[in-house]
């Protein structure tokens, strides 16, 4: 079993895949990644879940029909034409 950790941090967030006390594949590795964000947060967001979708084992497939999708391209419920 693996923990992953969110933090956000000044320019983004990091990413920490920490492995449990009872993980003897990789005992003590800690697989980091950062995901920053330049200016656009909805688009570093969606990168952010990207990432936690493939470690939950979402990952992309080029043969599969459906595919997981992350945009800001819907407007909310409240916005008026």
């Amino acid at each position: 079993m693996k923990e992953l950790k969110i933090s956000s941090a000044e320019n983004g967030w990091l990413l920490e895949v920490i492995p449990s006390e009872w993980d003897f594949e990789t005992p003590g590795a800690v697989d980091s990644s950062v995901v920053q964000s330049d200016g656009d947060d909805n688009e570093a967001i969606g990168r952010l879940l990207m990432q936690v979708a493939e470690w939950a084992g979402a990952a992309y497939d080029k043969w599969g029909d459906k595919n997981l999708r992350v945009s800001f391209d819907r407007p909310g419920h409240k916005v008026e034409d």
